[in-house]
C-alpha cells in the first residue's frame, strides 16, 4: 500500500479496528515506533482525526468516515516521516495542563516541569509573598503559565522570537491566567530595561537554547528536522548562562531564586558561573525523573552577603 492510500469499506467507510492496525504497521515499517508505541500512536492520531478523546473512541460505532479517514492518512505520513506527533495533533500536556505547540515553538518536555518544581517550592517558601517573575525564552508558554496557575502569582513571559510569543499568548488564555503575565519580545532579559523592576523579581526562570553546534546535526531527525533550531542552539552555553546571571541580579530582590534548566553534563559549568558571579549564594542542583541533573539554582545575595 504506497503513499497515503487508505483501504476502505464497500460502504465508503473503514473498521476502527482495521484503521489502528493500518496506522500502527505503517508507523512501525517506518520505523517511527514498535509494538505498544506504535499502537499507542496510531490511537492518538485516530482520535485527534475524529475529533475525540482516545478514551471515547473505543465507545462510538466501530466505523470511521471517509473525511475523516483522509485525514487520518494524512497524519499517519506526516509521523512517517518523523514530524512529532505534538506537532501533527497541535497539542502537548505539561504540568497536567494542555498547551498548544506548532513548529514556531519546542516541544514542552517532561524534564522542565522540574524547572517548576524548584520555582513553586520556593514561591511556597516565601509564602505569603507574591512576587512577580520572570520566564525568559518562554516558548510555547509552558513554564511561566504552569508557574502563574499553580503559584497564583504574575510575571513577565519573554522571547526573542514573536511567533513564540503569539503561541504563550494562547496558551495563557487557554488556562485562565493571561491577566496575570506580560509578554514582551527581546533578547534575555532586555525587556525588562527601563521598566524600574530593579530588585523587585522574586524569581528569574529559564530554560534557554543550550544545544551545542556538534551535538545538533546528531540530534534525532524529529527534533533536528522540525522543532526550530534557534530554540536549541547555543553556540556559546556559558556565556549565555553568564549574561542571563548578570542580568537577573539586577532584577531580584535579595533572596529572590535564578533557576534555570541545562543540558545533559552541563550542570557542574553552569553552578560554577553562577558561584562566580558574586551575586549569588546557595547554589544547588536538582536532578529530573531520569537522574540526570537537570536544573540549577541559587539566590540573589541578601544584604551582608548571605
Amino acid at each position: 500500500m504506497g503513499g497515503t492510500d487508505v483501504p476502505t469499506l464497500a460502504e465508503g467507510t473503514w473498521g476502527l479496528r482495521e484503521a489502528l492496525r493500518w496506522g500502527a504497521k505503517r508507523l512501525a515499517d517506518a520505523g517511527v515506533a514498535r509494538g505498544e508505541g506504535a499502537a499507542r500512536e496510531a490511537a492518538i492520531l485516530l482520535s485527534h482525526c475524529l475529533g475525540i478523546p482516545t478514551c471515547r473512541m473505543y465507545a462510538r460505532l466501530d466505523l470511521v468516515e471517509p473525511e475523516a479517514s483522509a485525514r487520518y492518512a494524512q497524519a499517519i505520513a506526516r509521523r512517517c516521516s518523523r514530524e512529532p506527533i505534538q506537532y501533527i495533533t497541535g497539542v502537548q500536556e505539561f504540568m497536567s495542563l494542555a498547551f498548544a505547540v506548532d513548529q514556531r515553538v519546542l516541544i514542552p518536555r517532561p524534564d522542565t516541569e522540574t524547572l517548576v518544581e524548584v520555582v513553586l517550592e520556593h514561591l511556597a517558601r516565601r509564602a505569603p509573598v507574591r512576587g512577580s517573575f520572570a520566564d525568559v525564552g518562554t516558548g510555547s508558554g509552558a513554564v511561566a503559565v504552569s508557574i502563574a496557575k499553580y503559584g497564583d502569582c504574575g510575571g513577565f513571559a519573554l522571547d526573542s522570537s514573536r511567533g513564540a510569543i503569539e503561541v504563550a499568548t494562547e496558551n495563557a488564555r487557554r488556562h485562565g491566567v493571561a491577566d496575570r503575565l506580560v509578554f514582551l519580545v527581546g533578547d534575555l532579559l532586555s525587556p525588562l530595561e527601563g521598566l524600574g523592576l530593579g530588585g523587585t523579581l522574586e524569581c528569574v526562570v529559564s530554560n534557554p537554547p543550550y544545544v551545542t553546534p556538534d551535538e545538533y546535526e546528531s540530534l534525532d531527525p524529529q527534533v533536528r528536522d522540525y522543532e526550530p533550531r534557534e530554540a536549541l542552539v547555543c553556540p556559546d552555553t556559558e556565556g549565555l548562562y553568564g549574561r542571563l546571571a548578570d542580568q537577573a541580579a539586577g532584577l531580584l530582590r535579595p533572596g529572590g531564586l535564578l533557576a534555570v534548566e541545562v543540558g545533559y553534563g552541563a550542570a557542574e559549568l553552569v553552578a560554577d558561573v553562577f558561584s562566580a558571579d558574586g551575586h549569588y549564594c546557595d547554589v544547588g542542583t536538582r536532578k529530573d525523573l531520569g537522574g540526570v541533573d537537570r536544573v540549577v539554582y541559587c539566590e540573589r545575595k541578601r544584604e551582608g552577603g548571605g
